[in-house]
């Protein structure tokens, strides 16, 4: 199911070498805050679903530091029902993810929400990944008028020695980052058949 594939977790790995069609003609590159970010990776494996990954310039899929996402699914899924899914899904992860935790901000006037959460890689042991997300739901702006959820979202990660250090810088640039997410402007985009 689509949804489940908009939902799945972030700490996916790529293959050695990435497809980077621009499925959703976003002209690039993608500004967060000061930085700017590329695309690197994108994927339409069906019709109802695109998704688009852009990196800072020097970094990769397989090390990354911060990352942002766009993801797009076409159809009669609410803004809710997509967050509602992802929330489900980090709660059963709690259950064998000692970092996982979410938050979930909705803004009444615009009916957008962001869901703030965090995950490893770790089953109790050691983690090797610890990566924050802040995704932004919002309502598809597609010039040909189709309907659906896009997710613009922000992933920042650090690794095994760096996890501590991450932490706490977390703790302290969380809300400026979700603050910004919050203000982003997000690109229309045009989806490929």
């Amino acid at each position: 199911m689509v949804l489940l594939i908009f939902a799945s977790s972030s700490l996916i790995i790529h293959g050695n070498n990435p497809p980077v069609d621009d499925y959703l003609s976003i002209p690039g590159p993608v500004v967060f805050g000061d930085t700017s970010f590329e695309l690197a990776w994108s994927a339409h494996p069906n019709a109802n679903y695109y998704k688009h990954e852009y990196l800072p310039s020097g970094q990769t899929l397989e090390k990354f530091n911060e990352m942002v996402i766009i993801e797009v699914i076409t159809g009669d899924l609410t803004l809710e029902e997509a967050v509602n899914t992802k929330v489900k899904e980090l709660a059963n992860r709690k259950n064998t993810d000692p970092y996982a935790n979410y938050d979930v901000i909705e803004n009444p006037k615009t009916g957008e929400f962001i869901l703030d959460f965090i995950v490893s890689d770790s089953n109790g042991n050691e983690a090797n990944i610890a990566e924050w997300n802040a995704y932004r739901y919002v309502k598809l702006q597609d010039k040909s008028d189709k309907t659906g959820v896009m997710l613009f979202a922000i992933s920042r990660r650090a690794y095994r020695d760096e996890i501590s250090d991450f932490l706490k810088i977390l703790k302290e640039n969380r809300k400026n980052a979700i603050s910004m997410l919050s203000t982003q402007s997000i690109p229309n985009v045009t989806l490929s058949e």
